[in-house]
């Protein structure tokens, strides 16, 4: 006789969901996965973060089936049981929207859309390339020619180069450049360790966990920003991190800054790249989850060897600082971007799917907007302009998210849910003008005085 399979109550399923014993439920079965999460190449987070609940459509959304079915069988708990009707949550969701998004997936899945177009790519490649060669060209002819100015274009251009070679990054790592898992994994060590100095691993761990949990206060790295941004006015009473894993304090310092952050945003855009470098490095020397660490570091050696090469041909230092600020300055644009996608949508205290009130897809939806533009302008915006798209069906590859995008808005036109998109300056407009009202929230009615901050006492050495 076949032995007799376990029952998972649903109580019991959300018991595990910790550290020490994460289970999750894919297709009515429950799944013991905690220690898939300590190699797991997104990093636990993004499986911690689903633990102790149906995660069915968002493991399907981000893996082909045969990524995971063989290991997880390893991992099966027991089957779980059919949920009393009395005990059930009155559902918010559309139920119809969501069915016709697994439907869609399943029929893109048949038709090749997941398959990457090789030539695309190459093409693209090729391109990102030779405004690398465009960039060293300039500022040696700038050296050679004793012209600092044409070598502070050739800044702008490795900007430029970084900005390009960022959507290159985030498609190998959404594994949509190629089929093979072991050449996608080398291509992204290749466009973001060796080429723009940021660390693919890094990656991976910070943009699966925002995919997971976007625009949830304590858990999506990608909004929590203090002490210089608070996209919403819950931010003021502090928070625990779980990704940071430490508690956040709204203290004077932000308080100060996040009543001025309508102001300082763009300025802080072209800067960015910096504080993203230094957190690749941080992450790879000392994060505990860092998969290929050593492969991780030797690209970054690499990328550091030919930008400290560049940059030995500025004749001054004075210059070297214009010449580094105009690169960080032609890659903010990205940075820019992503933050228009998600700053002015909704923020949540905890995962609503969590409690059953909506689907995966919904939640996508409410949190996410698309950046209207012409297809001509498209290799300018890298795909990243289709967020809401992106975040239903993460790997649908770039080249064909417009198309796409003309679908979901059909089904969304057709279930009465709303599709957020907006033109490049009107979604700027919203999201200075949310900016602006969480910043005067921020001030509560007055300006915060400079001497009462931590700057200024700081300087003046104040306690």
């Amino acid at each position: 006789m076949a032995p007799k399979t376990k029952t998972i109550s649903w109580d019991e399923l959300e018991k595990h969901k910790s550290d020490d014993s994460c289970w999750i439920c894919i297709d009515n079965k429950a799944y013991d996965v905690t220690e898939w999460m300590k190699t797991h190449p997104g990093g636990k987070h993004a499986i911690l973060n689903v633990g102790g609940r149906d995660c069915s459509d968002l493991v399907k959304q981000f893996h082909v089936v045969s990524s995971y079915s063989g290991r997880i069988k390893k991992m099966y708990v027991g089957d779980m049981a059919t949920k009393d009707p009395k005990k059930l949550k009155k559902v918010k969701g559309n139920a119809a929207f969501a069915t016709e998004c697994r439907e869609l997936t399943e029929t893109m899945e048949k038709s090749g859309w997941y398959k990457p177009d090789p030539s695309y790519f190459i093409r693209m490649t090729c391109c990102v390339y030779f405004i690398l060669v465009l960039a060293w060209a300039l500022v040696l002819k700038g050296y050679q020619d004793e012209n600092v100015w044409l070598q502070y274009l050739g800044g702008f251009m490795v900007g430029v180069f970084w900005q390009q070679n960022n959507f290159l990054g985030h498609d190998a790592g959404h594994g949509s450049v190629m089929m093979s898992k072991y050449w996608c994994d080398w291509y992204g060590l290749f466009v973001g360790n060796i080429s723009t100095g940021l660390s693919i691993a890094w990656w991976k761990h910070s943009h699966y966990t925002h995919h997971v949990v976007t625009n949830v206060i304590a858990y999506d790295p990608d909004i929590q920003h203090l002490p210089v941004f608070a996209v919403d006015s819950r931010f003021f009473q502090g928070f625990f991190s779980y990704y940071w894993s430490h508690h956040v304090h709204f203290d004077k310092l932000a308080q100060f800054l996040v009543s001025f952050q309508h102001y300082l945003f763009y300025p802080i855009m072209t800067i960015s790249r910096v504080l993203l470098q230094v957190q690749s490095i941080g992450h790879v020397l000392t994060n505990a989850h860092c998969p290929n660490r050593m492969r991780e570091f030797c690209g970054l050696v690499l990328f550091y060897s030919w930008w400290l090469l560049m940059s030995s041909f500025l004749p001054t230092w004075g210059s070297l600082c214009v010449f580094v600020y105009m690169a960080c300055l032609g890659v903010s644009l990205i940075h820019v971007q992503i933050c228009l996608s998600h700053f002015c949508m909704e923020v949540f205290d905890t995962v609503p799917y969590e409690q059953e009130d909506e689907s995966f897809f919904e939640f996508q939806l409410r949190t996410s907007l698309d950046v209207d533009c012409p297809e001509w302008l498209d290799w300018l915006h890298g795909g990243l302009q289709y967020q809401v798209v992106h975040h239903l069906f993460p790997r649908v590859p770039r080249h064909r998210l417009r198309k796409l995008a003309g679908l979901v808005q059909k089904m969304c036109d057709k279930h009465g849910i709303t599709y957020h998109h907006y033109g490049f300056f009107e979604a700027n407009r919203m999201t200075m003008v949310h900016m602006k009202k969480v910043a005067e929230e921020a001030r509560n009615g007055k300006i915060v005085k400079f001497e009462d901050t931590m700057i200024f006492q700081g300087m003046n050495l104040v306690g």
